[in-house]
């Protein structure tokens, strides 16, 4: 999938694994042993519902990505980040459909202001962006006022009053496939960006012996757990 090429391709020291990760209880011993834990676009946001599990995904200190506003979104007791649905419309990809903020321009290496991150064939829109509050975090990028990115570090509270134990960050990537995460370079590279500069991973090579462990979920779910060995004595 163009995930795996994705982070294999634009990371060091990147091992990729499938495994289903929603169910906090079931695999809290991987995931507290995790660096980084991140949650990929194809999947059904249902194994998400879940309050409990909400609650300790949450309440990680390790930074937690998503990459799809359907898990963090309020409803049913998912993750509450922003405080509104998921945009019931799509937003028309058409000409600069970015708007990245200043505090954006800083995470993605760009300036604030339009960008055309979306390029793709006429007639498709972008579906899955967030709505509402995002509390004490940063709007990064929106499309047509929706969120398409947010970050909040350690301690901030979300949209919906959650207190964050670690860095997170959103980042809405497209449902449908191309053969990157990201249908435009500029937009790849704001993606790459961004992540080192919210989690451990790197684009250069580290000279000790250091490796991640990437956890992709199956069965329809795309989760995703990052792992650095630490530095020998």
């Amino acid at each position: 999938q163009a995930i795996v090429d994705f982070f294999n391709n634009s990371f060091t020291n990147v091992t990729v694994t499938y495994g289903d990760f929603s169910n906090y209880t079931a695999n809290s011993a991987v995931i507290g042993a995790a660096d980084v834990f991140v949650v990929g676009r194809s999947l059904n946001s249902t194994a998400y519902a879940n309050s409990t599990n909400s609650a300790s995904f949450n309440a990680l200190t390790i930074p937690v990505v998503s990459f799809t506003s359907y898990v963090v979104r309020p409803d049913s007791g998912r993750w509450g980040w922003h405080s509104g649905a998921v945009a019931a419309a799509g937003a028309s990809v058409s000409g600069s459909e970015t708007t990245v903020t200043a505090a954006g321009a800083t995470a993605f290496g760009t300036t604030a202001g339009t960008a055309d991150w979306f390029t793709q064939p006429s007639g498709s829109n972008f579906f899955g962006l967030g709505t509402g509050s995002v509390g004490d975090g940063d709007v990064l990028a929106t499309i047509a006022g929706s969120i398409l990115a947010a970050h909040w570090s350690s301690g901030q509270l979300s949209g919906t009053g959650v207190a964050f134990g670690g860095e997170r960050l959103l980042f809405n990537v497209p449902q449908n496939g191309t053969a990157t995460v990201m249908p435009t370079a500029e937009g790849q590279q704001a993606l790459i960006n961004a992540l080192v500069a919210y989690t451990p991973l790197t684009t250069t090579a580290i000279p000790e012996p250091s490796s991640c462990a990437l956890f992709l979920g199956g069965a329809g779910f795309l989760f995703t757990v990052l792992r650095r060995r630490k530095r020998l004595a």
